[in-house]
């Protein structure tokens, strides 16, 4: 098992928890259960999340749910719960509490917003969405002299 398909990213970067990590493990699990697929094993060029937020972006998100599940939903309930595990995975700033996520699932009536990009995000065809800064290693070797 692979687990760093749940933790988030602000964790596996910078060694950060905070009260969204589980946000974004919970997203994770979610779109998992509505896809039953696992996140790691699921396509052999990406992971689900990855998967999942191109076919949101396509117009496509209703072929991302288990075909065994699919009569248990209403096509609005579907994309719903597919928007709300992609607002799980969001960049730390951008997701939900664990309190909005369930007001989210329990009261239809809510306008959710649109997803963004996924808070981990690795592509082919482009680089990891953080930017890194490029550096110089400079070493400072101080000696030390007792008295």
């Amino acid at each position: 098992m692979v687990y760093s398909d749940y933790m988030s990213p602000e964790y596996l970067m910078q060694g950060v928890l905070s009260f969204k990590s589980d946000v974004f493990s919970f997203g994770v699990v979610f779109l998992e259960l509505l896809s039953g697929m696992k996140s790691y094993s699921a396509f052999p060029a990406g992971k689900l999340v990855e998967h999942a937020w191109k076919m949101w972006n396509k117009g496509k998100a209703l072929d991302l749910l288990d075909k065994s599940i699919e009569d248990e939903f209403s096509v609005d309930k579907a994309l719903r719960c597919i928007q709300v595990g992609l607002l799980c995975v969001q960049d730390a700033d951008d997701r939900p509490t664990m309190q909005s996520v369930l007001d989210m699932l329990e009261e239809e009536g809510i306008t959710l917003p649109q997803p963004k990009l996924p808070g981990f995000w690795f592509d082919t065809e482009s680089r990891l969405k953080y930017d890194y800064i490029d550096s110089t290693n400079e070493i400072n070797i101080t000696e030390l002299v007792c008295r």
